[in-house]
């Protein structure tokens, strides 16, 4: 049973692993109204997120380029108060990832996609 959102919400995925970016991104636009971008590392991450407002931003913590720590700082300086969520995740230990603070939410891999719905379907900014 597909899980329903309210509204639809642009979605940037930026994970190095192509495999698991793609079918995370298809999961979710199968199971939402939301559209998705996938990028394979933190620098395009960035310019996505730079160029085009996105709602949320998924991003691994460890990424070829720039890692997911670093593009949710850049976004967090560009964007301030009325920033995307940033929700990292990590096939490590997420307890220091979280403790950072850098991160709205942080998830182990997997990530479910239930629990990611959720998350992003919650997400308003001028709350």
């Amino acid at each position: 049973m597909p899980i329903t959102s309210v509204t639809g919400k642009h979605i940037i995925i930026a994970d190095d692993y192509d495999d698991s970016a793609d079918m995370l991104a298809l999961l979710l636009e199968d199971s939402s109204p939301h559209r998705v971008t996938v990028a394979k590392d933190g620098e395009k991450a960035l310019r996505l997120a730079l160029a085009g407002r996105p709602d949320v931003v998924l991003l691994d913590v460890d990424m070829p380029k720039m890692s997911g720590s670093a593009v949710a700082l850049a976004i967090r300086d560009h964007y301030g108060a009325n920033r995307p969520a940033l929700i990292g995740f990590s096939g490590t230990d997420v307890s220091a990832i979280s403790k950072s603070g850098i991160f709205d939410h942080v998830l182990q891999k997997p990530v479910g996609v239930e629990d990611l719905l959720r998350l992003i379907d919650a997400w308003n900014p001028a709350l």
